[in-house]
């Protein structure tokens, strides 16, 4: 028998597949039409209509229909996934396709599932341990294996207490859902007997009526008691319960019947409870005396960013139903989730998902904080970001938060770590239960069981033991506290082994790291745990960062410092508590004065809280010109009678508020003039093109229906910002479709002149489709320095769309005489010139053209031209230009030529610059030593970027950079310093190239005296220094919820005045407040200094968030920051904060 196509199962939604399944899945396939001009796809349809054949959907979208057009691919569009309800009707089908040579297809049928009863305890090394190599995922290409060492798994004790159905604990599992009928779950899965025969007798009449809606009324209304026999309010809720579902007769959010089309939370139970038997065999879980009780709130797998169904829920039939429905969002779906657990009197909850900071509510936290009050076990995975940055619910207090640990007893590559983890558990390659209706990827012996890697593996490790405990009788408040105390100290990384399985392979150790990973206790260690004899156990009581304001007046500040004895009473007078900050070779930190509030009398008694105060003292003379870093890692010692029994890294973060009073180093004030009233949007000019860089202006914009009121704030000559007129513009489209995309101000005919340019988003998200009517719309609107509208003209991007950066070259007018100027670019595009020849029709009669890279520009009627190559090169890319080539309308290009021909092209690559006038080249120069340096260099599969300028003039930018991938987990970046013909090239590599990758270059510095680049990598912001070819790092705080791309864009580059090295300026990357990254605005920039080695040369020491920098506006304070940084020259950077009725002017110097 065939196997079912799998990218159909791909294709099909996450709530068909919930359908389906409550609704008796027949067998699909796809069914291709093959010739659709002598078999019509309507007559299809009703063939298949006929044989009463469900057509579920087209299994092409309209975009890809148009992808296969394109391609001359049309024939194959007339596909769809179809059902039939067994494999007689679809030989039937193939029969008659037979019989009368339909031009048709039927793809593929369903695989049976064979289930092998065979035993795979012994490949479960989180329970058992036997020393075996684990693989470990870090390549598609090669192999790996972490070692084993034996007896590094949770120690589970050999315990023979049974205990009965009613004496089992229940946990419950907050996930994807659970396969219920998986032969190791079946059993342990929590059962409701009297609703589960309403809930059968539900589905039937679902069967059999087709119609949910009508079932819904007669067996989930209030009206009939049988349906909620436990009184709980959740009717049907046979095992568990669905909040993906839609809104019931019985005015409950959620659904009772549903499965787990993900697989996370089957693997999640597994690793709890799975039950082993004879018949069957399979895996084993944690815990015998447990009961599953699924809640099922998100539906797709929290290793990607969280993204719960937000379609209409199954079922949805008439308008009024849908009107009562709620907008789900995350914290609503685990809010109902928690509320359900704690009705249903779940005694422990598992969370294998998380939420950064930003996501967070008042609602999830005082759910789960009643969970926990009512004596609820909460426990969840700590995250898989290489990260000390806590998910929630890991940072709330009482919630016990777990890392993943290997078999080599060392915290996991990929798990988030610091003292605010509590426990690491086993989460590498883990063997637990899967869906049977899903295919394994990484374990291929039979169906229903899969390796998958994560604390979210390791969270129902910890699950499953505290349930134990439970079952087993241990005290409440005594599980925490044995834990802690029984577990093992995280062990050292071994490295990896490379080469395949059956081979004995290469060692490979891991680099040193410029951090070590660790966690508040140590490896789980069960048998440990209830041997421990009860003494006293003091750990903080507060797991995330500490916010504290810094005023940048007093030298003096008080860091909170909350503990808990969680165990023993112990007398104070036998308390110690040190404290210190860690110290970096010549890194600056505050010193520590004195603990207040520290009890000399009475004892310290079980359970009881206190929070003391540790003064710190900035050493500088004036707190405004320190240089300690706004994050500070203070090491606290606890001794108990003399002997050192804790030791953890308490995390606080400095804050600046920023306000009207604020007492900040060469702070500027600008009163606000005729400021208009109502809501407004703040556009700063970003692009300024006068040779006046360090001038800020703003266009003020603000919505009416499909117009725009726009107004243009400027400084007169008293330095007081004046909105100097308004103006209303025609939007075509929809207002709130438009993104603001270019702010330019440029000298034409010696005027200032104020460009704002709109691209139309919901034109960009069809720029694969060439048609004029789907292509990249960008309206531009010229006023002049009066702010009067002169010119508005719409650019169609139908033959090359207009990238994010552009560049205004000057052309001679109608005249010849008057200079304009006119935006130019390269991209990649089509031919300017539309008119066919001969040849290119009969070698390309359907005009397929492929797109090539061009310089483009609009000429004086905006009609787009393009520049042809000169002396065989081509134009590559815009070279970043000066201040006066700016001013004068100049373009420097850099261009090349392949040394070999269009049938056969090289690697080798001849370099020239140029520039670019009048669309005319001039000036043509072919840089020798740059092609004979870089002749394998390829600039154009390249992304390029502007070099900021750390020297003290008048230029924003010191030239262009381009950087690629570069094998693997490498980028390579060139540097071309315009001026001086200058240029840098570097291979830059992670720290720890075994675990990390280099994704991009974010942003690249020179200056005469300093070089470097900043990159993200996955799990680090580095800083690449190329003058003394050395690194520093600091974590990316990065979180799987956010893309990549999402990350690339809110760290961007500034430069900062140095006030210890006054010949340079300083780099560094910075995000705004509206990032949601962190709180305030966080810049991260790398210390340099002089060390006797380095024989009078700088070296870098650390990355820090500098604390005098680390702005913060409130809203209670009057001011909101405007984000875009203002450039000052020499001076670097500042940051603008509108006051109401001024405009603050913070420099940015460190």
């Amino acid at each position: 028998m065939k196997t079912l196509t799998w990218i159909i199962l791909l294709l099909l939604s996450c709530s068909f597949l919930e359908a389906a399944k409550t609704e008796s899945i027949g067998v699909k396939g796809v069914v291709t039409l093959k010739n659709a001009k002598s078999f019509s796809p309507l007559y299809l349809k009703k063939i298949l209509l006929k044989r009463k054949i469900k057509v579920i959907k087209d299994l092409w979208t309209p975009s890809e229909k148009n992808i296969l057009a394109s391609l001359g691919m049309a024939d194959l569009s007339f596909s769809w996934v179809v059902e039939f309800k067994n494999i007689q009707q679809l030989l039937e089908l193939e029969k008659s396709i037979t019989l009368h040579q339909w031009p048709l297809v039927v793809d593929d049928y369903e695989m049976d599932v064979h289930l092998t009863d065979a035993d795979f305890t012994d490949l479960q090394w989180g329970i058992k341990n036997r020393g075996i190599e684990q693989v470990l995922d870090l390549d598609p290409v090669q192999n790996f294996r972490v070692p084993g060492i034996a007896s590094e798994d949770i120690n589970s004790p050999l315990i023979n207490k049974q205990v009965d159905e009613k004496s089992k604990v229940l946990v419950a599992v907050l996930d994807t859902g659970i396969d219920k009928e998986h032969p190791n779950l079946k059993d342990v899965i929590y059962r409701n007997e009297k609703e589960c025969e309403q809930l059968l007798a539900f589905s039937k009449c679902v069967e059999d009526e087709s119609d949910r809606d009508l079932c819904e009324k007669k067996y989930m209304t209030k009206e009939n008691p049988k349906v909620d026999a436990d009184g709980n309010g959740y009717p049907l809720d046979c095992s568990g319960w669905s909040i993906l579902g839609s809104v019931n007769q019985a005015g409950i959010l959620g659904r009772p019947d549903f499965i787990d089309d993900q697989g996370h939370g089957t693997h999640v139970a597994g690793i709890i409870a799975a039950k082993w038997s004879q018949s069957f065999k399979g895996v084993n879980g944690v815990s015998s005396r447990v009961k599953i009780l699924p809640v099922q709130v998100i539906g797709k797998r929290p290793s990607e960013p969280i993204k719960p169904l937000s379609a209409d829920p199954l079922g949805i039939s008439s308008m009024e139903v849908k009107s009562l429905l709620p907008k789900k969002t995350l914290g609503d779906m685990i809010a109902r989730g928690l509320l359900y657990a704690i009705k249903s009197k779940a005694q422990v909850i598992n969370f294998s998902l998380g939420w950064p900071a930003t996501r967070d509510s008042f609602l999830l936290k005082s759910m789960v904080e009643s969970a926990i009050k009512r004596g609820i076990f909460v426990v969840a995975a700590a995250g898989n970001d290489s990260t000390r940055a806590l998910l929630r619910p890991c940072a709330y207090e009482g919630v016990i938060c777990v890392a993943s640990h290997g078999p080599d007893g060392a915290i996991s590559h990929f798990s988030n770590y610091g003292s605010g983890v509590d426990l690491a558990a086993p989460g590498l390659n883990i063997l637990s239960t899967y869906p049977l209706d899903q295919r394994p990827i990484r374990f291929r012996k039979t169906w229903g069981f899969e390796f998958i890697s994560g604390t979210s593996q390791a969270a129902p490790f910890v699950t499953g033991v505290i349930a134990d405990m439970l079952a087993l009788g241990v005290p409440r408040n005594e599980i925490y506290p044995r834990l802690m105390l029984g577990s093992r100290s995280s062990k050292e990384n071994l490295g990896i082994i490379e080469g395949a399985p059956h081979l004995k392979g290469k060692s490979i150790r891991a680099e040193d790291l410029s951090y070590k990973k660790f966690t508040l206790g140590g490896n789980i260690d069960y048998g440990q745990a209830l041997k421990v004899e009860a003494r006293p156990l003091i750990l903080p009581v507060v797991k995330e960062k500490t916010s504290v304001d810094f005023d940048l007046k007093q030298k003096t500040l008080h860091l909170p410092l909350k503990i808990k004895n969680f165990w023993q009473s112990i007398a104070w007078s036998d308390v110690q508590i040190k404290t210190r900050f860690r110290q970096v070779a010549n890194g600056i930190r505050p010193q520590i004065k004195q603990i207040h509030k520290l009890p000399t009398h009475g004892s310290f008694t079980e359970q009881s809280e206190i929070t003391l105060d540790v003064e710190i003292e900035i050493n500088d003379d004036n707190p405004r010109d320190t240089r300690i870093p706004g994050d500070l890692d203070l090491e606290v010692s606890i001794f108990l009678k003399g002997q050192k029994t804790k030791v953890w890294i308490q995390e606080y973060e400095l804050l600046v508020p920023v306000s009207i009073s604020l007492n900040y180093p060469g702070i500027q004030k600008f009163k606000i003039k005729d400021f208009p009233s109502g809501q407004v949007e703040w556009n700063p000019i970003d692009e300024p093109f006068d040779n006046q860089p360090t001038k800020k202006d703003y266009i003020l914009t603000q919505q009416e229906k499909n117009n725009l009121r726009v107004s243009l704030l400027t400084q007169n000559e008293n330095g007081d910002y004046v909105n100097i007129g308004t103006q209303k513009i025609q939007i075509k489209g929809k207002v709130e479709s438009l993104r603001t995309q270019f702010l330019t101000r440029l000298p034409i005919k010696n005027q200032t002149h104020y460009i704002l340019g709109f691209l139309d988003d919901n034109s960009s998200e069809n720029q694969g489709d060439s048609s004029a009517e789907q292509a990249s719309k960008t309206q531009f609107f010229i006023f002049n320095q009066s702010f009067n509208l002169v010119e508005s003209f719409t650019y169609l991007g139908d033959k090359a769309p207009m990238p994010f950066q552009i560049y205004w070259m000057s052309l001679k007018g109608i005249d010849n005489r008057n200079e304009i100027k006119k935006p130019c670019w390269v991209g990649y595009g089509k031919k300017t010139v539309s008119k066919k020849s001969l040849i290119d029709l009969w070698e390309n009669p359907q005009s397929v053209e492929t797109p090539e890279i061009r310089f483009y520009y609009l000429d004086e009627f905006n009609q787009l031209q393009s520049i042809n190559e000169v002396n065989g090169f081509k134009i590559i890319d815009i070279l970043e230009p000066t201040l006066k080539q700016k001013e004068e309308g100049v373009i420097p290009v850099i261009l090349a030529k392949n040394s070999g021909t269009e049938s056969k092209p090289s690697y080798i690559y001849d370099f020239a610059r140029a520039e670019v006038t009048n669309g005319i080249i001039t000036h043509f120069e072919e840089l020798k030593s740059f092609s004979n340096d870089y002749k394998y260099r390829n600039l154009i599969e390249t992304r390029v970027d502007k070099i900021l300028n750390l020297d003290l003039n008048k230029e924003e930018f010191q030239g262009t950079y381009w950087f690629n991938e570069n094998g693997q987990r490498e980028q390579r970046v060139t540097y071309f310093y315009s001026q001086g013909n200058q240029y840098y090239d570097r291979v830059l590599k992670p720290i720890n190239p075994l675990f990390d990758s280099a994704l991009l270059v974010r942003a690249s510095f020179l200056g005469q005296h300093r070089a470097g680049s900043f990159v993200l990598t996955n799990t680090e912001i580095q800083f690449h220094d190329f003058l003394s070819n050395k690194m520093v790092s600091t974590s990316l705080e990065r979180f799987t919820f956010y893309p990549d791309d999402f990350l690339t864009s809110v760290y961007l580059p500034i430069t900062l005045q140095d006030t210890k090295n006054k010949q340079q300026k300083l780099p560094a990357l910075f995000t705004t407040e509206n990032s949601e990254i962190n709180r305030g605005v966080k810049i991260v920039v790398p210390v340099f200094a002089h060390q006797e080695k380095s024989k009078g040369q700088e070296v870098i020491v650390e990355l820090v968030t500098p604390a005098k920098l680390r702005f913060e506006s409130r809203k209670n304070s009057g001011c909101r920051a405007l984000n875009t940084p203002v450039f000052m020259g020499e001076q670097g950077y500042a940051f603008d904060y509108f006051c109401g009725d001024q405009i603050l002017r913070l420099p940015l110097r460190f």
